[in-house]
C-alpha cells in the first residue's frame, strides 16, 4: 500500500521515476516537469505556509531574497568569545547574507582591483570586536580563503535610508596598494574600462566593468551605437540595474527603487589622459538622488592624473545641501608608483591620512592612520587606526589605536643541506648548443606543483609529488623538435602558456632552408600535448620577446629587428607585435617599440620583456652597456625613452654592469637574472658572477653574489643581508679546455610549491671552483645538485589585529598545495587557523581545510579564465563542531548533482549549495542544500537568484526533521512569493539514489528543444505554437494553447511503463481553462496505456487512465488562472491524486499493457491539448 505522507518535500519540475528508483531532495530543486517513483513520494497534509507580496510596480523598491537561517541543532559549542564592548556571538552569516550591510554600502571595487569575481564578493564570516564606534571585523571568505578584515567607520543616518557606508577594508589575496597600504581598500564606486583585450584600442571598444554598492562585474552591450546607449550587468543577481553610456561622456545607473548615480560628470570625476581629455579610462560616481529629491555628492581632486576621493556630502535634498560631510586627507607617500595600466600614465603619489566626519561644518569625528615600509619588500603597510571624538562641548577625546602586524619575509636563501629535496639526476641545462638548449619547469599536471620535463639526451616528463621527491609521469610529445628556453631562430621548441590556463603550451617553430612554419599544441593537463592550430603563430617570429604586453594576463610576441643598409640599399626594419586574444592572435603593426632586439639576421642583443612597475604591463628591459627600461604606455607600445628612475644599477666606480651575459648575444646563461625573490610581485635583479684563476695560484679577480630589489617606484636598490648561494655564470681568466665561460646550471623557480623563487642546480659535469689551485689537469665529472629554498613566507600579508578594546585576532597562513587540490595549477596562500582572544583569558581558535580547488576555464575566450575557488571548505571551531560547505565552481569541475548540486555553471561560481554540520564525535547533525537558479537573459547575460532550500535536521542517527522554503521572483529579480512548507518527511531519500527517468526543467525559453535533464536523453519537441513565457513557477515555463501546442517526447525507453506500475508523475500546472478538455494531459504514455490529466465531464478535477479504462477522478475542481502542484503516485496496485501535498483521491488499477508514444500537454493522438502553464 502507498503510505499517505508525502515522503519527498515539494517537486519543481515534471519528474519522472519508475520502479525502485528513490527521490532525492536535490530533485525537488529542479526546475519545473519531472516523473518520478517509487509510490511513497506523496505530499505531506502537515502546515505549509504561502506568504504572497505586492504586485510589484514599474521600477519597485527591491525585495531582497529571504536570508535562510539554519535551524538551530543541539550540537556542544565552546563557551562564545565576546572582545570588550561587543555581543558574544558564533554564528556565522547564512549562505546569501552580507554582514552588517546598510543602505548604500560600499563593499566592492576601487582602482587597483580586478573585475568584480564572486570569489572575492563573497560575503565574510565577522566574528571579531569593535573600536566602540568604528567597527572592526574579521573573517575568512572560506569559498577562496582569503582572511578579510573591515573598518567600519561610524557615522550619522541619512535621509529616508540614503548614506553612504564607508569602510576600510583588507583581503589578504589582494596584493594592491590604492593607496592605504598594502592590501586595504576604500571601496568606491566606478565604472571603467575593461583590461580584457578584444581587437582594437584598449580605450576604443564597448568593453567595460562596474563597480556598485556590492554589486559589480561585467556590463554588456544591450543597443549601443559608438559605445554610447544602454547596458546591463552581465550576471545580475536581481539588481535588474538600467546602466547608460549617454553621447555626453557620462554613465548613470538606475536602480530598481529608482535611485539615480551619475558617473563621470566633470572632469575631476573622471581618470583620463591629460593629453588627450576623451580617452577615459574611469568613471567615479558623483550624485546618488533618490525619487524623492533626497541626494548624496561625492567630489574628488585629482594629481598627476590619479583621483581620490575629497568629501562626501549627505541628507541634501534638491537645491538644499547636505547636514552631513566626511572629509577625506592625504600626505604624500614616500615612494609614488607609476602605472600605465590606464593605457596613460598615472601616478600613485598620495596615501589616506585622516577622514573627518563633520555635522554642518564641525568636526565631530576623525580616524587617523598610520603606515610603516615593509622591512623586506617594497609594500607600504598600514600599522594603525585610531579614533578621535569631540563633544558637543569641543572636549576631545582619543581612543586607543586599532593596530596592525604583518608577516615578515626573511632573506636569502636557506643552505642546501635544509632543503630536503632529491632531485632526479637529469640535466636541466645545457650548454651544448646541439642537444636541447635547456629542460623546463613548469605545472605539467595542473596540481599547482612544479614538475620538470628534462634531460635532452632523454626527454622525459617528472612529477612532483610535494613531499620533496619526483616521479616520472606519462607525457605524450608528438613532434620531434628539440626544446629551447627561448624562441629561437632557429628549429625548436618553447614552452610556455599559451592560452591562459596556467598549463605549459607548446610552440613548434621551424626553420628548414627558406621554409618556416610555427606549429602549437595545448596541454590536456593530464598526458600530454595536443595540436592547437588556431594558436599558430601567423608570422616568424625567431628571437622575438615573450610577455604580457596589454595586461590582460595572456603571453604575447614583441619582434623588433633591423636590417642595415649596403651601399645605397637602405636600411630595413620590422616590428611588429602578436596579441594574444584568448582564442587566437592578432597582428598589431601599429604598436611603437623604441628599440631593435635583432640586429642584422642572426646578431641577438640582450633586451628581455618584464613588467618592472608592477602596473600589470610587460616592460623593455634594456641590457646593452647598462642602460634601463622603456615603461609600457599601455595603450600602443612603450615609452620613446629611458625611464629617469628605471636606470640598471651601476658598478662601485660608476661604470655600467659588466657581464651582465656572457657575450654580447642574449645567451642562455646570463649572469643577472630578473625575478621575484622578495615575494612582493615585483621582478627583482639577481646578480651570481665571478672571475677566477685554476692553473694560477692568483686570487680571484672579481665576486659579484648581489640581490637588487625592486622598490617598485625608482627602480633596484642593492639589498643588504642578500648573498646568492651559487654561482650562476663563472669565468677562468687562465683559461679552462672549451673556452673561459663556465655555466654552472643553477636555475630559479619554486621547486617546493610554496610560492616563492628557490635555486636549484641539476648537471653532471665540473665545476672550476671545485678545483684546488694550481690546477693539475685531473678533470672530475660528478652530479652536482643542490637545492636552496626561499627563506621565509610570502611578506606582508595580515597576521593581527589588536582592537583598541584588549582583544586580538591572530591569522596563520598555508598553501593550497598543502591540500587536496589535484585541479587547481597554482599555488594559492589560504588562511588554515584564526585565534580569536578577547583579553579577558579567553580564546577560540578556528581551523580551516580546502579542497577541490579549481581553475574555471569553461568560457571561450582565455580572458575569462579564473579561480574558481575550492568545491569543499571544512571549518572546525573550538568546540570540535565540523562543518563543510560545498561551493559552485562552474562547468569542467567535479559533478556533486548527486549531494545537491543543481546546474553548474559559471555564473554560480562562489555560491554554496550545500553544508553539513557535525559534532565532535562525527555525527551528521545538520544538512542544508540549496539550488541556485540562473536564467539566460539573451546577449551573454544571465540572472542568477536563490530559488529553494531543505534543511534536513539529525539526532546522531540517521532520522532526521526536514524543512523546506522557495521563492519565486518577477522579471526585476524581487520576490513575489515565499513558500515555507513548513515540516515535510524526506527520511527515504538519500543523495546517492536519485535518479529520475525523465525531468524537464522547460528553462529553454526560446526555440522547439525541451532538455531532459535526467540524463537519460529523453528530450522533446515543441510541437504547434511555440509560446515560451518567463512567468513559470520557477524562471521559464510552456505556454500551451489549448489547440495545437504539445511536447512530443516519441517512444524513449526510460520512460517504458509496460508492465510495471511504480512510478511518480509531478509538475506544477497553471491552467487557463478547464472546460471541454477531453484527456488533455500532463503526461501520456500513448494509446492511453498511462494517461494524467483532466476529464472533460469533470472540469478542473484530475484525470487517470490506465489501459484506456480504469479511469479515477479526483475531488479538487482546480480553478483557472492559479498554481497547482500536483502529482499522480502509483505503486502498482493503488493510485493517488496529491493536490498542494493533499490527498486527493485514490483507487487501485492495472500495471499498463503496452507501450506508445509520450507527450507533455498532449500528444498527436490527445483530443485537446492542455490549456495553460506547465512547468
Amino acid at each position: 500500500m502507498i503510505k499517505k505522507k508525502w515522503q519527498g518535500t515539494v517537486y519543481w519540475v515534471l519528474i519522472i521515476m519508475l520502479a525502485g528508483q528513490a527521490l532525492l531532495p536535490t530533485a525537488l530543486y529542479a526546475a519545473d516537469l519531472a516523473v518520478d517513483a517509487p509510490a511513497t513520494a506523496v505530499p505531506d497534509t502537515g502546515d505549509s505556509q504561502t506568504i504572497t507580496l505586492p504586485e510589484p510596480v514599474p521600477s519597485p523598491d527591491s525585495i531582497a531574497p529571504p536570508i535562510i537561517d539554519v535551524p538551530e541543532v543541539s550540537v556542544p559549542t565552546a563557551p562564545e568569545v565576546a572582545l570588550p564592548g561587543q555581543k558574544a556571538n558564533s554564528k556565522s552569516a547564512p549562505v546569501g547574507e552580507e554582514s552588517g550591510a546598510q543602505p548604500m554600502a560600499l563593499t566592492s571595487g576601487s582602482d587597483t582591483t580586478a573585475p568584480y569575481d564572486p570569489a572575492l564578493m563573497s560575503p565574510y564570516n565577522f566574528a571579531a570586536g569593535n573600536l566602540r564606534q568604528a567597527l572592526n571585523s574579521s573573517g575568512v571568505n572560506s569559498f577562496s580563503g582569503s582572511f578579510g578584515h573591515q573598518i567600519s567607520l561610524a557615522i550619522p543616518s541619512g535621509r529616508a535610508g540614503l548614506q553612504p557606508s564607508i569602510s576600510l577594508n583588507y583581503s589578504s589575496q589582494n596584493r594592491e596598494d590604492s593607496g592605504l597600504g598594502l592590501g586595504w581598500d576604500l571601496p568606491l564606486a566606478w565604472i571603467k574600462q575593461s583590461n580584457k583585450y578584444t581587437p582594437g584600442e584598449l580605450l576604443n571598444s564597448h568593453n567595460f566593468d562596474f563597480s556598485l554598492f556590492g554589486s559589480g562585474g561585467e556590463l554588456v552591450p544591450l543597443t549601443v551605437a559608438n559605445n554610447y546607449g544602454s547596458y546591463g550587468a552581465r550576471v545580475d543577481s536581481g539588481e535588474a540595474l538600467q546602466v547608460q553610456y549617454l553621447s555626453s561622456e557620462t554613465w548613470q545607473i538606475i536602480d530598481k527603487a529608482g535611485r539615480v548615480y551619475k558617473f563621470g560628470s566633470t572632469d575631476a570625476s573622471r581618470e583620463n589622459n591629460p593629453t588627450a581629455p576623451t580617452q577615459i579610462y574611469k568613471w567615479l560616481l558623483e550624485e546618488v538622488r533618490d525619487t524623492s529629491g533626497n541626494w548624496i555628492k561625492y567630489s574628488y581632486i585629482k594629481d598627476q592624473s590619479k583621483i581620490y576621493l575629497d568629501s562626501i556630502e549627505y541628507t541634501g535634498n534638491g537645491a538644499n545641501g547636505g547636514l552631513y560631510q566626511i572629509k577625506f586627507n592625504y600626505e604624500n607617500r614616500l615612494a609614488p608608483l607609476t602605472s600605465y595600466r590606464a593605457g596613460f600614465k598615472t601616478v600613485l603619489a598620495k596615501q589616506l591620512k585622516s577622514i573627518e566626519v563633520k555635522t554642518a561644518g564641525t568636526k565631530r569625528r576623525e580616524y587617523l592612520l598610520n603606515y610603516t615600509k615593509s622591512s623586506t619588500s617594497s609594500g607600504n603597510l598600514l600599522t594603525s587606526v585610531q579614533e578621535v571624538g569631540w563633544s558637543e562641548g569641543g572636549m576631545r577625546v582619543e581612543l586607543p589605536a586599532t593596530t596592525f602586524e604583518y608577516q615578515a619575509g626573511e632573506a636569502g636563501w636557506k643552505p642546501a643541506v635544509e632543503s630536503n629535496i632529491t632531485l632526479p639526476q637529469k640535466q636541466f641545462r645545457t650548454t651544448d648548443a646541439n642537444e636541447t638548449g635547456g629542460s623546463f619547469f613548469m605545472d605539467l599536471n595542473n596540481d599547482g606543483l612544479t614538475d620538470i620535463y628534462a634531460d635532452p639526451s632523454n626527454l622525459q616528463a617528472l612529477k612532483n609529488n610535494g613531499n620533496g621527491t619526483f616521479s616520472s609521469m606519462v607525457w605524450g610529445k608528438p613532434f620531434t623538435d628539440n626544446l629551447y628556453n627561448t624562441y629561437s631562430a632557429n628549429s625548436g621548441v618553447l614552452v610556455i602558456d599559451l592560452n591562459g590556463d596556467a598549463l605549459a603550451d607548446a610552440l613548434v617553430h621551424r626553420s628548414v632552408g627558406d621554409g618556416k612554419s610555427s606549429h602549437a599544441y595545448l596541454s590536456d593537463g593530464v598526458g600530454g600535448w595536443v595540436r592547437a592550430p588556431q594558436w599558430d603563430m601567423p608570422l616568424e617570429y625567431g628571437n622575438g620577446l615573450i610577455g604580457d604586453v596589454n595586461g590582460d594576463g595572456l603571453v604575447d610576441f614583441v619582434y623588433s629587428r633591423l636590417i642595415p643598409g649596403f651601399n645605397t640599399t637602405p636600411d630595413q626594419y620590422d616590428k611588429k607585435v602578436t596579441l594574444n586574444t584568448g582564442s587566437g592572435w592578432e597582428l598589431r603593426q601599429d604598436w611603437q617599440i623604441p628599440a631593435y632586439f635583432i640586429y642584422d639576421h642572426d646578431t641577438v642583443w640582450k633586451y628581455e620583456l618584464a613588467d618592472v612597475n608592477g602596473d600589470g604591463l610587460a616592460d623593455i628591459v634594456d641590457y646593452r652597456n647598462g642602460m634601463g627600461v622603456f615603461l609600457n604606455n599601455g595603450k600602443d607600445g612603450w615609452e620613446a625613452t629611458i625611464s629617469s628612475n628605471w636606470r640598471l644599477p651601476k658598478e662601485t666606480d660608476g661604470s655600467p654592469w659588466k657581464e651582465i651575459y656572457t657575450n654580447d648575444s642574449r645567451s642562455t646563461y646570463p649572469a643577472v637574472r630578473l625575478a621575484d625573490v622578495n615575494g612582493d610581485g615585483l621582478a627583482d635583479l639577481i646578480r651570481s658572477y665571478n672571475e677566477i684563476y685554476i692553473y694560477n695560484n692568483f686570487p680571484d679577480n672579481l665576486q659579484h653574489s648581489e640581490v637588487y630589489l625592486n622598490n617598485g617606484a625608482t627602480g633596484w636598490a642593492l639589498a643588504p643581508g642578500w648573498s646568492v648561494p651559487k654561482w650562476f655564470v663563472t669565468k677562468v681568466i687562465d683559461y679552462f679546455p672549451y673556452g673561459p665561460f663556465w655555466n654552472l646550471e643553477a636555475l630559479l623557480t619554486d621547486i617546493n610549491g610554496d610560492g616563492l623563487t628557490d635555486i636549484v642546480k641539476s648537471y653532471y659535469g665540473e665545476d672550476p671552483n671545485g678545483y684546488t689551485k694550481p690546477f693539475n689537469g685531473n678533470r672530475q665529472f660528478i652530479w652536482h645538485q643542490e637545492v636552496f629554498l626561499k627563506k621565509g613566507a610570502v611578506p606582508d600579508i595580515l597576521t593581527k589585529v589588536n582592537y583598541s578594546t584588549g582583544g586580538k585576532t591572530s591569522v596563520t597562513y598555508g598553501l593550497s598545495t598543502s591540500y587536496p587540490n589535484s585541479q587547481l595549477p597554482f599555488a594559492v596562500s589560504v588562511v588554515s587557523q584564526i585565534k580569536e582572544e578577547n583579553g579577558l583569558g579567553q580564546t577560540n581558535i578556528t581551523n580551516y581545510d580546502y579542497s577541490g580547488g579549481f581553475y574555471n576555464k569553461s568560457r571561450t575566450s582565455g580572458n575569462d579564465n579564473q579561480f574558481a575557488g575550492f568545491q569543499i571548505v571544512t571549518v572546525r571551531d573550538a568546540s570540535g563542531r565540523t562543518t563543510k560547505t560545498y561551493y559552485h565552481q562552474g562547468e569542467g569541475s567535479v559533478n556533486s548533482s548527486t549531494l545537491g548540486e543543481y546546474q553548474d555553471h559559471w555564473t554560480k561560481i562562489g555560491r554554496a549549495y550545500r553544508s553539513e554540520v557535525y559534532d565532535t564525535a562525527g555525527n551528521l547533525y545538520q544538512t542544508q542544500i540549496t539550488k541556485w537558479r540562473n536564467l539566460d537573459l539573451g546577449g551573454g547575460r544571465w540572472q542568477v537568484l536563490q530559488d529553494r532550500t531543505i534543511t534536513l535536521t539529525y539526532d546522531a542517527t540517521a532520522s532526521h526533521r526536514d524543512q523546506a522554503t522557495s521563492w519565486s521572483y518577477d522579471a526585476y529579480g524581487n520576490v513575489t512569493q515565499e513558500i515555507n512548507w513548513g515540516e515535510v518527511n524526506t527520511g527515504w531519500i538519500s543523495a546517492e539514489n536519485f535518479s529520475p527517468s525523465g525531468y524537464w526543467m522547460m528553462d529553454e525559453g526560446n526555440g522547439t528543444t525541451v532538455g531532459d535533464s535526467s540524463g537519460n536523453g529523453s528530450t522533446g519537441t515543441l510541437r504547434g505554437t511555440e509560446n515560451w513565457t518567463a512567468s513559470g513557477i520557477s524562471g521559464r515555463a510552456i505556454n500551451f494553447d489549448g489547440s495545437s501546442s504539445f511536447v512530443d517526447l516519441g517512444t524513449p525507453t526510460a520512460l517504458d511503463l509496460t508492465n510495471t506500475g511504480i512510478f511518480t508523475i509531478v509538475g506544477w500546472i497553471k491552467g487557463d481553462t478547464f472546460t471541454n478538455n477531453y484527456y488533455p494531459q500532463i503526461y501520456i504514455d500513448g494509446g492511453w496505456r498511462v494517461s494524467f490529466g483532466f476529464h472533460k465531464s469533470f472540469p478542473g478535477r484530475l484525470a487517470a487512465y490506465t489501459n484506456n479504462s480504469f479511469l479515477m477522478i479526483g475531488n479538487t475542481s482546480l480553478l483557472p488562472g492559479a498554481w497547482y502542484h500536483v502529482a499522480l503516485v502509483s505503486d502498482g496496485t493503488e493510485r493517488i491524486f496529491y493536490v498542494n501535498g493533499v490527498n486527493d483521491g485514490e483507487s487501485g488499477w492495472v500495471k499498463p499493457g503496452g507501450r506508445g508514444l509520450c507527450g507533455i500537454g498532449g500528444n498527436e493522438i490527445s483530443y485537446t491539448p492542455f490549456d495553460g502553464i506547465i512547468d
